[in-house]
């Protein structure tokens, strides 16, 4: 999580934004968690493509 809200600061203009695109990521990784959920980096990889499609999906969204 500590990575991903570093990524969302260099990719967003202020700290909200980073953190709502931030929380939008982990929302949806619970939300759309397997029954047979990853583990170890297999967990970190999805929470990443999560992050990145969330950020082309909604990173507008998230600015105000």
């Amino acid at each position: 999580v500590i990575e991903m809200l570093c990524r969302g600061r260099e990719m967003m203009p202020d700290e909200a934004s980073a953190e709502r695109l931030v929380e939008g990521a982990l929302m949806r990784a619970i939300t759309e968690a397997p029954q047979d959920a990853p583990k170890g980096d297999d967990i970190r990889a999805r929470l990443f493509a999560l992050f990145q499609d969330e950020y082309r999906q909604r990173g507008r969204l998230r600015l105000h």
